[in-house]
């Protein structure tokens, strides 16, 4: 579902006298549709079903995921099912002839503001600490470069331009990391705007994720 809601067309809901910027307004107006009560459940699973979809094409690769913030769809379940899973084992075979995917799964960890995002190794057991923003990072694991980024998105337009929280992080570390990682992002269908007008800046994602599909 495409909701029509370009950025000038919400300078009236501006308390401020015009004072706050366009993209801040788009933010405030994405950040209060993503569904909560009541309807949280129906669009969670929804969104589940499409990433599951998604990480059943996936193998053989290292997943940069995010630990979910203020209202962000909670993925770590269904990492945590993806990286248990290999579509390649067979169990009715002898154990020499089972062969295994390799698996991994990474969280960021900021360890300086303004600045791109490390990408370090995680599992179900690994040591978690408060980071920056209080934000669970792991501990004591090693740095890796995701081949895909699954990224948290305020909003998202048909171009596949995200509205983060304003910080940069994920532009930042797109334009940073060698070789770069495919950038999906992940969004309620709600959220999904005709434009966020994007800044030069920016970088488009390769794909995106929502409760009515992948494209």
């Amino acid at each position: 579902m495409l909701i029509p809601v370009m950025v000038s067309e919400l300078s009236s809901l501006s308390h401020d006298s015009g004072a706050v910027p366009a993209r801040a307004e788009l933010r405030r107006t994405l950040l209060a549709r993503r569904p909560a009560g009541d309807r949280r459940a129906a669009h969670d699973a929804a969104l589940t079903q499409s990433l599951a979809g998604l990480l059943a094409t996936l193998d053989d690769c290292c997943i940069g995921f995010y630990w979910p913030i203020r209202g962000e769809f909670d993925m770590v379940a269904e990492v945590v099912r993806w990286l248990r899973a290999s579509p390649h084992a067979n169990p009715n075979a002898a154990p020499q002839a089972r062969s295994s995917s390799t698996r991994r799964a990474a969280l960021p960890v900021i360890h300086t503001r303004a600045a791109p995002l490390d990408f370090h190794l995680w599992t179900p057991e690994t040591p978690m600490r408060s980071g920056q923003y209080n934000i669970p990072e792991p501990q004591g694991t090693a740095a890796v470069i995701p081949d895909i980024l699954l990224i948290p998105c305020v909003g998202v337009d048909r171009q596949r331009y995200r509205m983060g929280y304003g910080g940069g992080y994920y532009d930042r570390t797109l334009a940073a990391l060698f070789p770069r990682p495919q950038a999906i992002g992940i969004a309620y269908a709600d959220t999904v705007v005709e434009s966020i007008a994007p800044e030069a800046h920016d970088i488009a994602l390769d794909r995106v994720v929502t409760e009515d599909g992948i494209w």
